[in-house]
């Protein structure tokens, strides 16, 4: 048995490895075989996912059996070798393979490979391929297919259901082929097959193919028509189909056989030395399959019909006599038609022009194309291709020739003019490399000029002038040689004769042309030459003259101004040497001025300048020579007094000098000269021009000046100067009185008296907190912004009308602490010091001042008070002054106190339903953050209560505590929380945040307003009835404190009632109040939370029972709970206290003495036994009659029987007197039965008023019990089977 179970299981194990080997595809490589190629005509247009198929197509077929192509768009030609391999579709595996299987099962066995049948699936084969999978795009194929061919009755949907929903599983062993060649384009084929069976061999039938040729020939030259070697281009062919060869060549290299069979449809290829590409095609032009009947003589008229018509449904041509011959004329009369439409197309594409230089022709950069049709085709004749019998094949007159024009790219170039001498290239002296003149040849000899193109394309003259040292020629052709001879050379240099050879090649891109492609520099020797001085000097006395060795001229460019503005190349020194003469350099073409700086061994006058042109080069001149004769030396001395800040003359008299001759050994001796009218001076005073000159020349030699006195407005300048009298220091000076004479010129500085003051600004600054207020001290206050402005027009002292500051004009602005800025440096007399206590102490010019503040510090108030200063001179030995108009101490200080701004705080307490003022409310002020004084400690921590605020009986409350603002380390921001309230109201937990900002230095009062409100407690009392929901009316209620005070009383419903306490406020109440809805309740504000009250109902609504008192407190959030009688307290909704009354119910049995039954039909009044009053009258009915709301509590009530029913006697009245109870009082009023009479009574009530038993409730139990009877022997049934058929089991 166990040996029997494992079997089993390695049987069903192998079952599964199977039936999954099976479900996978299976691959299995074979032969290799060629390709038959037959042609189906045209089938019309089928679109499949990206790629269309339209005109011929072809069935292929390898080892006599029907593939299909798999690559939309590649092709496949007669005995291409494929080598195939295995692969195996299955319905079972889903996707395209079970498309597959199912295609390949409907071709094979449904419609038994036919004709028809090969389209259809050759199209559904490309559109599964082409990613078509779904039944849509299937759907769209067949559709497609159907109308084209015309070959198929069924609709699309039966199609596709008979095409792609086989029944079971269906595997079809399928062969993929793929082409063995190297050749592009190639499609990949498959033969669906889903059985071993072998295709049927088909009819009879003749077919031909007519192989022809065409030819292009490029040929590629340049604008000039010169052939161009290397250029590159891609030849793609477009009719793939029938295209079976694609050859190039050069023009004198074409080989091979004219029937080679080829692999590519497009051919990379360079042009040869003569510029050509030649190109041969072999296309086979191939008709369809016609069909004929070998016996067609001998067929009946019958059989030829049905014969047709199964040729008809198949797709087949044939002859209408289905003969041989008539098919062969339908063959050639296709043939004839297709050789007319050939229409091969080629795109030809230029990849490279060969050459940088070039550019590639614009028609072939993206594709040209070209059409050959027929006439440009041609077959062999008697089997030889006529080209081949020429020399050069290419020259066959049906070949197509397309000539192909290249650009030559044009570049222009820069020449940049360079001096030959200079280091930089540049021009020196007064020499320019402007004005040159080039003309461009084709030519190194320069007899050829060359034709060149401007940036527009005309042609131009190659003539160039050089500007801002160079030129840009025109546009030349690259990588062609041209020379540029100067015709002209530029002022100052000498013709260069030597051609420059310039080239520009080409870059590989597309550009066509270059701006500026290179640069290249062309140089000229420039003009130069020296210049010769010959100096003596001679004594006017003696007579004797002597060589000036020693003496030195400077010689400089004149254009450049000055010696020390010429470069090395424009200047120079000549030092004349013991013959008397001396040389310069060599200096470039131009003017300069010589200029005598030294008198050498000898002080003689020093000459005046001189100009010397230099215009030839010295092969022309070997110098320019110039000779001077001057005599000694005698000097006066001009005194000139500046201002020392101002650098101008000071332009007052009064300064006063004394000069004494020192000797070699430093000793001074007073120098004292006679005037005009032989007076002696001592001193020399300035006048009005502040300068004087002395009295009489001194000779060569050293002096001293000493100022003894100075000016107004000025200090004493004590610092002696030395002076040397020489002629190399002299100059020519014409002083007032038309006397022109040599001086040597002393200049001297006296520095102009200023005036200070400081500003020194304190305020208050938060020192502490101390029982429960801030306190504050005065400290030193950086950045306060004074503007110190001219209260008049303020000059320089020098006379000069300078003006410093126009009067109302700000002169300066001080920040204290910090520093000053100053709106004119005034020569550099302002400045300012800061000390450290933040003192600024500014320097100015002396003059009337104003001072204001315009800017303070945040958190302080603004000083506006205008100050006045006034800076006087008071001699030359005091270089400082300070304020004399008595605005600041002695020390010329200026000091002010800012205050601080002071904050207001305004608090408003309101009802936030009714917006009465709340009066009592006491609130907190508390700082949010922690508060730091002046110096960054802390003196208040955050959350730290700093202030209390109380409001009054108009709920306002005001403080002006001095609680600190932003600023200073401090965030101003605080927040007021109430801390109690009348007991009215509920304790806002509303926390107010607020901030104490600063609100501008012309605001002293910060202000800020706070509203807060308090919701008020709020109790509605509903006064309802048990049995609904409407408010009864006439009840008196009210409510009590603890203390049993009536704080309200009032009747339901009257609006006019309710009465309120009258001390309620000396009781802590609150805008106490009441109002009464339209409904009757009444809604009462201001009781004191938390606190217990009693609603009582001292007297209740006719027909209602006196309800129970309520205990009952408005809570926290304005909820009303109400006391339960175990003590805990219960929250109402909607703050309602409801107290329900009950009616008054009266039941009245009328019963038979001697039955005890209910009797009906008695007529009963009720009569208040005060007045005798009937208030109700009602029947006996079946039942007890109950009275509900009829009769008032504390009343008594007769009931009175006015007639009794039929066979009993009236009865006697019967008294009561209601309880104040919601319980059901009863009353029995009984008949006694008169005798001799038969009462039949069937009560529906007993006595007691219980319910006797109905009829219909009697059948329905009935019925309900039957039914569950019937069900529990229904169960017991079924539980009896089951044990039986258990038992059998």
């Amino acid at each position: 048995m166990k040996r029997k179970q494992k079997w089993k299981q390695i049987i069903s194990y192998l079952m599964i490895v199977v039936m999954l080997t099976s479900a996978l595809p299976t691959y299995t490589k074979a032969a290799s075989a060629k390709v038959s190629v037959e042609c189906l005509g045209n089938q019309g247009t089928v679109t499949c996912g990206s790629k269309t198929k339209s005109g011929k197509w072809w069935k292929m077929k390898v080892n006599r059996k029907s593939v299909f192509c798999m690559d939309l768009g590649n092709t496949c030609h007669n005995g291409d070798v494929y080598v195939s391999s295995s692969k195996t579709y299955s319905t079972a595996d889903g996707g395209t393979s079970k498309q597959m299987a199912a295609l390949a099962y409907w071709f094979d066995e449904k419609m038994e490979r036919s004709n028809r049948a090969y389209i259809m699936t050759q199209a559904l084969v490309w559109s599964i391929e082409n990613g078509g999978t779904s039944q849509a795009k299937l759907k769209d194929v067949i559709k497609t297919v159907k109308n084209n061919t015309g070959k198929f009755t069924s609709s699309v949907n039966e199609l596709y259901s008979q095409i792609f929903q086989p029944s079971g599983d269906i595997k079809a062993k399928s062969t993929i082929w793929q082409y063995s060649g190297s050749g592009n384009q190639r499609q990949r084929l498959v033969d669906l097959s889903s059985t071993e069976k072998e295709e049927i061999v088909d009819k009879d039938h003749i077919n031909d193919t007519i192989t022809y040729h065409q030819r292009i020939n490029i040929f590629k030259v340049n604008d000039e028509g010169e052939p161009l070697k290397g250029a590159k281009f891609k030849i793609v062919a477009d009719n793939i189909d029938e295209l079976y060869s694609f050859t190039a060549y050069g023009k004198s290299n074409e080989t091979g056989s004219m029937d080679d069979i080829g692999d590519h449809f497009e051919i990379a290829a360079e042009t040869d030395a003569d510029g050509m590409i030649v190109m041969r095609f072999t296309y086979k032009l191939q008709s369809e399959n016609y069909y004929y009947a070998k016996n067609a003589d001998s067929l009946t008229s019958e059989q030829k019909t049905a014969l047709k018509k199964e040729w008809n449904r198949e797709g087949y041509k044939y002859a209408s006599d289905l003969s041989k011959e008539g098919a062969k004329t339908l063959m050639q009369t296709e043939l004839d038609k297709e050789w007319q439409k050939i229409a091969n197309k080629y795109t030809i594409t230029e990849i490279s022009s060969g050459s940088n230089n070039i550019l590639v022709a614009p028609t072939y950069k993206n594709g040209k194309t070209l059409t050959l049709k027929t006439r440009d085709s041609w077959t062999a004749i008697n089997g030889v291709w006529p080209e081949s019998t020429l020399k050069e094949m290419w020259k066959y007159s049906q070949a197509v020739n397309e000539r192909v024009t290249n650009t030559r790219k044009k570049a222009s170039v820069r020449v940049i003019k360079q001096d030959a001498d200079s280091k930089d290239g540049k021009a020196r002296g007064e020499a320019t490399l402007d004005g040159a003149i080039f003309k461009l040849y084709e030519d190194s000899k320069c007899t050829q000029r060359a034709e060149v193109t401007d940036a527009s394309g005309k042609t131009t003259n190659g003539i160039y002038v050089v500007k801002n040292g160079q030129f840009d020629t025109d546009y030349m052709i690259c990588g062609k040689d041209y020379w540029l001879k100067e015709e002209k050379a530029p002022k100052g240099y000498l013709l260069n004769t030597t051609p420059l050879k310039i080239r520009v090649d080409g870059k590989n891109d597309s550009s066509s042309s270059y701006t500026i492609a290179q640069t290249y520099k062309f140089s000229n020797k420039p003009i130069k030459n020296k210049v010769r001085i010959r100096k003596t000097a001679w004594d006017s006395e003696s007579g004797t003259r002597v060589a000036e060795v020693g003496a030195k001229f400077q010689i400089y460019l004149t254009e450049k101004g000055s010696y020390d503005k010429c470069s090395d190349d424009e200047r120079d020194v000549i030092t004349i040497g013991e013959s008397g003469e001396g040389d310069s350099k060599l200096l470039w073409y131009g003017n300069y001025t010589i200029h005598q700086i030294s008198t050498g061994e000898f002080d003689s006058e020093m000459v005046d300048d001189f100009d010397v042109d230099i215009e030839e080069d010295t092969s022309k001149l070997s110098y320019y020579l110039f000779t001077k004769l001057d005599q000694m030396n005698k000097t006066y001395l001009r005194i000139v007094k500046k201002d020392k800040n101002t650098k101008k003359n000071l332009l007052k008299p009064g300064t006063t000098y004394k000069i004494y001759a020192v000797d070699d050994q430093g000793k001074e001796t007073l120098v004292v000269q006679r005037d005009w009218e032989n007076k002696k001076y001592s001193e020399f005073v300035t006048d009005e021009t502040g300068t004087v000159t002395t009295y009489e020349s001194f000779r060569s030699g050293k002096y001293r000046l000493y100022e003894t006195a100075a000016p107004t407005g000025y200090t004493l300048n004590k610092d002696p100067i030395d002076v040397t009298i020489h002629s190399s220091l002299s100059k020519l000076y014409t002083d007032e009185n038309g006397r022109t004479i040599r001086c040597v010129e002393v200049e001297q500085e006296d520095e102009e008296v200023y005036g200070k003051f400081g500003i020194k600004k304190s305020g208050e600054m938060l020192s502490g907190f101390e029982k429960g207020q801030f306190t504050f001290e005065n400290q030193q206050l950086k950045n306060v912004v004074y503007e110190i402005r001219a209260a008049e027009d303020i000059q320089s002292q020098d006379g000069q009308g300078t003006k410093w500051f126009g009067k109302g004009n700000l002169a300066c602005t001080i920040t204290t602490g910090v520093g000053a800025e100053f709106t004119n440096d005034c020569a550099g007399i302002t400045g300012y010091d800061l000390t450290e206590d933040g003192v600024v102490t500014v320097k100015l010019p002396l003059g009337k001042y104003t001072v204001k503040e315009k800017q303070t510090v945040d958190g302080y108030v603004l000083d506006d008070r205008e100050y006045s200063i006034e800076l006087k001179w008071k001699d030359d030995q005091t270089p400082v002054v300070i304020d004399s108009s008595g605005s600041t101490d002695t020390n010329g200080i200026l000091s002010v106190v800012n205050n601080l701004a002071r904050p207001k705080l305004s608090l408003v307490k309101k009802d936030s339903k009714t917006g009465k003022p709340v009066f009592g409310a006491k609130f907190g002020i508390y700082t949010k953050n922690d508060i730091v004084n002046a110096s960054g400690e802390k003196i208040v921590a955050a959350d730290d209560l700093v202030g209390m605020l109380y409001t009054d009986q108009e709920g306002n409350a005001v403080s002006e505590t001095r609680y600190p603002i932003k600023g200073g380390g401090n965030t101003g921001e605080y927040y007021i929380k109430e801390m109690s309230v009348s007991g009215s109201y509920f304790l806002s937990d509303q926390v107010t945040d607020f901030t104490l900002e600063y609100a501008g230095q012309e605001t002293p009062i910060i202000e800020k307003k706070i509203d807060v409100t308090n919701d008020q407690t709020e109790v509605q009392i509903d006064k309802l009835s048990v049995a609904g929901s409407k408010e009864i009316n006439g009840c008196k209620l009210e409510v009590k404190d603890a203390t049993n005070r009536v704080i309200y009383a009032w009747t339901s419903g009257d609006a006019e009632s309710p009465t309120m306490i009258s001390n309620a406020e000396a009781l802590g109440y609150c805008n106490l109040s009441h109002t009464m809805t339209d409904k009757g309740s009444l809604i009462i504000r201001g009781l004191l939370a938390e606190e217990e009250y009693t609603l009582s109902e001292t007297r209740p609504a006719d027909g209602y029972a006196t309800a129970n008192s309520i205990v009952f407190r408005v809570a926290d959030s304005n909820k009303v709970e109400v006391k339960q009688e175990d003590g805990t307290w219960q929250t109402k909704d909607n703050n309602h206290v409801i107290m329900l009354d009950d009616t008054i119910k009266i039941k009245v049995h009328k019963i038979a003495d001697n039955t005890n039954n209910q009797l009906k039909g008695a007529k009963i009044q009720v009569i208040r036994k005060r007045d005798r009053k009937v208030v109700y009258e009602f029947a006996s009915g079946e039942n007890p009659a109950l009275l509900t709301q009829k009769l008032v509590a504390g009343e008594t009530y007769i009931f009175r029987e006015l007639k009794a029913p039929d066979g009993y006697k009236i009865a006697e009245d019967v008294k009561l007197t209601v309880k104040d109870t919601s319980e059901i009082q009863e009353v029995f009023i009984v008949d006694k039965a008169e005798l001799g009479k038969v009462v039949t009574n069937t009560p529906g009530t007993t006595p007691d008023g219980g319910e006797g038993i109905s009829p219909e409730t009697g059948y329905m139990e009935l019925m309900l019990m039957l039914a569950s009877v019937a069900g529990l022997s229904s169960c017991g049934l079924v539980v009896l089977a089951c044990r039986k058929r258990k038992r059998k089991a």
